[in-house]
């Protein structure tokens, strides 16, 4: 996923519109962060869909991230708090998006938008986000 963070992802469908998905991204603040989502997917949204369209779904999900920041850094986002003194986060992540996944061939394309808050060491609010492509197996 080319986004905030740079993410390579693995999703699996455990039944028509659910899914688990995974993560592990580098930031451009400078921290690895790995996450795990459940998603609820929706397709069928046009009354009248073309081929195009009928291909399309929206998603939505609950679930986690965790970020570790690189000892060097000197960012904003370093320290995940106000006294620079953390290095670790965990987050609550919301995110949704849209997936066009054609039956041929077995790839997904999506853009997704996943905001988070900070539990701890403090509370903040972030936003990740981006656009990828996934093949199916």
């Amino acid at each position: 996923m080319l986004g905030e963070p740079l993410t390579l992802t693995a999703k699996k469908f455990i039944d028509d519109d659910k899914a688990v998905d995974f993560g592990i991204g580098f930031g451009f603040s400078s921290f690895l962060s790995f996450h795990g989502d459940y998603l609820w997917h929706w397709g069928n949204l046009f009354a009248q869909p073309t081929d195009f369209a009928k291909d399309l779904s929206l998603y939505l999900g609950t679930g986690f991230i965790f970020m570790i920041a690189q000892a060097e850094a000197q960012t904003a986002r370093r320290s995940f708090t106000d006294n620079g003194q953390a290095d670790i986060a965990f987050c609550f992540r919301m995110p949704f998006g849209v997936e066009w996944k054609p039956k041929d061939p077995p790839i997904g394309v999506f853009v997704e938008l996943a905001p988070a808050m900070g539990i701890t060491p403090a509370s903040f609010i972030i936003l990740h986000g981006g656009v990828g492509i996934r093949y199916f197996m």
